[in-house]
């Protein structure tokens, strides 16, 4: 499945054009919603959740050969990352995918990576929903 820009990236993470029907299939506006929903719950739950989503095992997904392409397994309410051609992306739900292309990637012995600098997303449009953290060894940690 083709997709393309719908993200405006912090290090020039961004995505070939097409990225609308990712974002429509994977739920970018639902996930905004969900957001200003949690607005209206007491300021220790939000706590609560900020510190329960603040580090997440991501998953290394199947690498695939054409960079224009979503691999089949993608997991819409995960950190995915894979490896299209010779290029490194990212997926992080409520922000959409993002090419790799301006960091630094280190793959490991066990095919984790480490991403470096940090990851920074925007969504664009009504509802725009913001991301930013490290991938370090497969884990996902939001800043």
């Amino acid at each position: 499945m083709p997709f393309g820009a719908a993200v405006q990236s912090e290090g020039a993470c961004d995505g070939p054009s097409g990225q609308a029907q990712l974002l429509e299939r994977t739920g970018v506006r639902e996930g905004a919603q969900a957001a200003e929903d949690r607005e209206d719950e007491p300021a220790e739950e939000q706590a609560m959740t900020t510190r329960a989503r603040a580090t997440e095992q991501a998953v290394r997904l199947a690498d695939i050969t054409d960079p224009h392409d979503v691999p089949g397994d993608l997991d819409d309410a995960r950190v995915c990352y894979w490896k299209a051609g010779r290029g490194w992306w990212i997926y992080l739900p409520r922000a959409g995918a993002a090419r790799l292309e301006n960091h630094r990637v280190i793959e490991h012995n066990d095919q984790t990576i480490t991403v470096s600098p940090s990851i920074g997303m925007r969504t664009t449009g009504h509802g725009a929903y913001a991301r930013h953290g490290f991938l370090e060894r497969g884990v996902w940690r939001e800043v």
